[in-house]
């Protein structure tokens, strides 16, 4: 600070310098001089004043600051003080917190309700947040508090999975025990929990339970598919056997048709918790990789059945193509790509399909390699002939199979190149399934009637063959209207192919009515007014018509002919002989020189006709 001295010293030098007055015009130089030096006496003094001045005004603010700083020290440590107070009092709440939601959590007991899940999960979201707000204020090297509630958090989490893996295994016992497929209500309400157990994991934690789903289904689906096993059927050693269709549960059809069933509904029970399509695909992917390995293993089992008994049980690939086929579908309906291995099997069934048409024709040709005939043959059914009827009505059982299967091959490309003499193949350039279908069972028609009627050929009189070949002709005929599956693979244009062997048939079956009608046509000619014929050659015709009438009549009578081609025979034979017999019988009457013959005739006009009917 300023003293008294030295501010009277200032204010003297003022009044001195004030007392001077300097005039240039008036003053000379030494007073001028004297001036100059008065003047800077008091501007030294003036200086030196002020440097005392600061001198003094230093000192004195550096007394002050050392108070000040420990001012403003006292100041930071008093709020620092009650930020530590006011931390503690924070942590103690933490701790409180945690502790009441520990306790709370505790008392939700068995999750064996929405309502104490949807609590157990507000509790783990609470949790959350705490540990959220602790990160935010950079409050994780309090240790005892933060591991307690990390500790809380994660036993919940292991809590939660524990019961979601419990309610899977749950619901896997019930599928077992009830319907496949339905769920009761017991279930239902697991799936719920499922969901939610799910959602809060998903959305809350952050934490995926997509593995363990992909473990226990998968065991679960597994299990379930192995129990249902398919089982080869009992070998059938009758070589005229065909499979026409495994009617028992445990076909390989069967087994398919219950994988894809079993596909279907585990989709609909993921898709209860598993929103996101393209997650939902991934995660059936998975889940089926194991039964997709199973499923391939039973078709290789079945597969090389068939391949070592293709002539009995060669259909058999149309239920297995059918099977792997429906299995494929249904992974492409849920958008998953069906594995490499089981793509080959769809290529490969059609192959061994398509093989079956030209097994047929193997076995046709094997089994009248096989027939012998003795010297005495009858004119009855032959079994060959009806075991490949037989076969042949089976076979058209899997129409929907054999359509599929003959596209895009060409007609008769399923032919043996060796043919019985008599056959001739359809031409076509059609790609028409159900026409070449039809084609295809009239050729096995054909074939058998051929291969038949070469059989027997040298063995029997044509008229005596014709009579046998009716007989399996009707034979067939009955299976044909017995058998919708046949008659409608046949169509128009196979019902057609049947007629005219039936009548070829009728034709060798009336050959001895043949011969006779074409002698009386021929006697009956006339040159002139009168018969090409001599009397004695008129009547040595009508003593062999009379014979060869009563022994053909007899023949025919004996026989017990089908009802169906037994009238038609009649009805043939008076068509054909009786118009005949008329105009002989006439020419005779109108001739005066052959009048005599006619009573050596056996029988008018009206009684041959009656005659011939009675046959029916």
């Amino acid at each position: 600070m300023l003293t008294s001295e030295g501010s009277n010293s200032y204010l003297n030098g003022s009044d001195e310098l004030n007392k001077v007055v300097i005039d240039v015009d008036e003053a000379d130089l030494s007073v001028l001089e004297e001036n100059l030096k008065l003047t800077n006496e008091l501007t030294n003094k003036l200086a030196i004043n002020l440097r005392e001045m600061s001198e003094l005004n230093y000192k004195a603010v550096k007394s002050v600051n050392p108070l000040m700083l420990k001012i403003n020290r006292l100041k930071i440590q008093q709020k620092n003080f009650q930020s530590t107070l006011k931390l503690v009092d924070d942590i103690k709440g933490y701790a409180q917190h945690i502790k009441t939601l520990d306790k709370s959590l505790n008392s939700c007991g068995d999750l064996n309700t929405m309502a104490k899940i949807n609590s157990f999960c507000s509790i783990v979201t609470e949790y959350q947040s705490l540990r959220k707000k602790l990160e935010a204020r950079r409050m994780n090297d309090f240790e005892g508090l933060v591991k307690g509630l990390n500790d809380s958090i994660r036993d919940s989490d292991v809590t939660l999975k524990f019961e979601f893996i419990g309610k899977l295994k749950t619901l896997g016992k019930n599928a077992q025990s009830n319907e496949f497929g339905d769920f009761s209500k017991e279930d239902q309400a697991l799936i719920r929990h499922l969901a939610l157990i799910q959602s809060h994991m998903h959305n809350i934690r952050g934490k995926s339970l997509i593995d363990t789903v992909i473990k226990e289904r998968a065991d679960f689906n597994l299990k379930i598919l192995r129990s249902k096993e398919a089982t080869i059927p009992n070998l059938v050693k009758d070589q005229n056997y065909l499979y026409d269709g495994d009617k028992s549960s445990n076909s390989f059809l069967n087994y398919s048709m219950f994988f894809t069933s079993l596909m279907t509904s585990e989709s609909d029970f993921l898709s209860k918790f598993l929103t996101d399509f393209s997650e939902l695909r991934q995660v059936l992917a998975q889940i089926f990789k194991s039964c997709l390995d199973e499923y391939t293993t039973q078709f290789n089992k079945f597969s090389t059945f068939v391949e070592n008994h293709k002539l009995q049980y060669g259909t058999m690939m149309f239920e297995i193509r059918k099977g792997v086929l429906s299995v494929v579908s249904r992974l492409t309906k849920f958008g998953i790509s069906p594995p490499t291995e089981l793509s080959s099997l769809v290529d490969s069934t059609n192959e061994e399909c398509r093989a079956i048409f030209g097994y047929f024709f193997k076995f046709i040709e094997q089994r009248y390699s096989e027939l012998i005939l003795g010297d005495q043959v009858s004119e009855t059914l032959n079994n060959t002939f009806m075991s490949i009827v037989t076969r042949m009505v089976k076979l058209s059982s899997f129409g929907e199979s054999l359509l599929e299967a003959i596209q895009g091959m060409p007609n008769g490309s399923w032919l043996p190149s060796n043919r019985p003499f008599g056959f001739q193949e359809v031409k076509t350039d059609t790609r028409d399934p159900n026409y070449l279908l039809s084609i295809y069972f009239g050729d096995i028609i054909e074939l058998n009637y051929y291969h038949l009627e070469n059989k027997y050929k040298p063995k029997m009189p044509e008229e005596d063959l014709g009579i046998m070949l009716m007989f399996n002709l009707d034979g067939l005929q009955n299976l044909i209207e017995s058998s919708n599956s046949l008659r409608h693979i046949l169509g128009q244009q196979g019902v057609q192919r049947y007629e005219k062997l039936k009548k070829k048939t009728m034709e060798k079956a009336t050959s001895g009515w043949t011969n006779m009608t074409t002698k009386l046509m021929r006697a009956s000619t006339k040159q002139g007014a009168n018969l090409n014929a001599s009397t004695k050659e008129l009547k040595i015709l009508v003593d062999e018509f009379n014979r060869d009438f009563d022994e053909n009549f007899k023949k025919i009578q004996n026989k017990k002919l089908p009802p169906f081609f037994k009238k038609q025979l009649v009805q043939d034979i008076n068509m054909m002989l009786a118009p005949a017999y008329r105009v002989f019988y006439t020419n005779l009457s109108a001739d005066s020189s052959t009048k005599s013959i006619l009573k050596h005739l056996k029988y008018d006009v009206n009684t041959l006709q009656n005659k011939i009917t009675s046959i029916s």
